[in-house]
Formats: C-alpha cells, sequence, structure tokens
C-alpha cells in the first residue's frame, strides 16, 4: 500500500517529536510591540506623546506652539518614541545645561567657558552621544 506523503509527514512528528518542538517554540515567543502599539501603552494616544514633548523642544523662529504641535502629530510614532526616550534621559542630567557641563566635567574641560558654551549649542541627541561616549571611555581607562 502506498503512503501518502502526509501519512510519512504525521508518522515522523510522533516517532520524533523535536521535529514540531520549533513550531511550539515559535508559538511561545513574545512578538516584538509595534510603535503603535508601544506608544498607546505608554502615553495612549499620538496627540499625548506630542504633548509631552512640546516643552522640551525649541520652536525656529517664526514657528508658535500650535504649529510645532501640528507638524509633531505627521512625524512618525517610532521617531516620536526616540525623541521621548531623548528628552527622559537628557531631563535626568537637568536638562540640555546641566548635561553640557556634566560631559564638560567628564572629559575635564569644566573650566573652559568657550567650549562649554560650544556643547550647550548642540542637539539634545549629540550631547548625549558624546556624553555616553566619555563614559565608556572613562570606564576602560
Amino acid at each position: 500500500m502506498a503512503r501518502s506523503f502526509v501519512d510519512i509527514w504525521l508518522r515522523s512528528k510522533e516517532e520524533c517529536p523535536s521535529l514540531s518542538s520549533s513550531n511550539q517554540k515559535r508559538a511561545k515567543t513574545k512578538m516584538n510591540e509595534t510603535p503603535l502599539q508601544k506608544m498607546k501603552r505608554l502615553h495612549g494616544t499620538k496627540e499625548a506623546l506630542v504633548d509631552s514633548l512640546l516643552p522640551s523642544l525649541n520652536a525656529k523662529d517664526e514657528e508658535d506652539k500650535a504649529e510645532l504641535k501640528a507638524r509633531m502629530l505627521k512625524v512618525s510614532n517610532a521617531k516620536l518614541l526616540k525623541l521621548h526616550g531623548v528628552t527622559k534621559a537628557v531631563g535626568e542630567f537637568g536638562g540640555v545645561d546641566g548635561l553640557a557641563e556634566s560631559l564638560a566635567k567628564e572629559i575635564k574641560r569644566a573650566k573652559d567657558g568657550d567650549f562649554v558654551a560650544k556643547l550647550k549649542s548642540l542637539s539634545q541627541k549629540s550631547l548625549l552621544d558624546k556624553m555616553r561616549a566619555a563614559q565608556k571611555a572613562s570606564k576602560r581607562s
């Protein structure tokens, strides 16, 4: 009697349960959250996330807060979440000024006023990256 492929496959699964274990492992692993899911879990709505970001953002010269908010509502959820992470980390240092002064102390140039002023003019992300690099370098030595 000729057996079909399905019969052979089902029999091999019974004899060797490890063949089907990969499917069980895949079913048990949790899928990564999409940016939309993460935004909804943390903030509820995109507007609430944008409202939490507005105080830490600097508007352009002619732009008022309403225009900035309208522009930020068009930005992707992933970018807004990254921006929220950066502003939260910068806030732990006491804002841009505190982060710039901490960075200057970390690289032992706190007395150089021009250097500290230049650091304060950098973006929050750039300052944060420089601070992480300086901390990593100080751990190595």
